[in-house]
């Protein structure tokens, strides 16, 4: 019979259709997403490359005071630091908010 179509290519010819529409719809989505992220990176401040902290700031300490005079084997004890830092030149990049966190590590030496 001629002019009459078979259920089964009409079904196909449905899901080809739909597979390229959302084939379609996600190369698009993919394009805009691209486009966004390179226009953030764009925009975005480069980051500053690390300098000597003494070339731009003062480091000051008081003495460390212990919680115990003497500390034997594995015992746990308590160190606190206290000190300030002084900015003493212009930084390279404009800074709104900085922090420092240092680490102090014990050996036993004897």
């Amino acid at each position: 019979m001629r002019g009459h179509t078979n259920f089964g290519d009409d079904m196909q010819s449905k899901f080809l259709t739909k597979q390229g529409t959302y084939r379609h719809r996600f190369v698009w989505r993919l394009i805009i997403a691209l486009i966004l992220a390179i226009s953030l990176w764009l925009v975005s401040p480069l980051p500053t490359a690390a300098q000597s902290v003494s070339e731009y700031f003062q480091i000051d300490y008081d003495p460390v005071s212990f919680s115990q005079n003497e500390i034997h084997g594995s015992e746990v004890f308590y160190a606190t630091v206290h000190g300030s830092v002084t900015c003493t030149k212009d930084l390279p990049a404009s800074v709104s908010e900085a922090s420092i966190t240092s680490r102090v590590v014990a050996e036993d030496t004897m």
